[in-house]
């Protein structure tokens, strides 16, 4: 299994509204931003 390794620079802001998000979905911070990461790259 590859690692994915996603680096993102963030207000503490937008950290906890990320955190807020990732628990609404019931989802881990990484899983939350893998999802994030893969929207971006599938827009393309």
């Amino acid at each position: 299994k590859k690692n994915t390794y996603i680096h993102i620079r963030c207000t503490k802001a937008q950290k906890e509204m990320i955190t807020e998000q990732a628990s609404k979905q019931g989802k881990t911070i990484s899983n939350y931003l893998i999802q994030l990461a893969e929207k971006d790259n599938n827009s393309d």
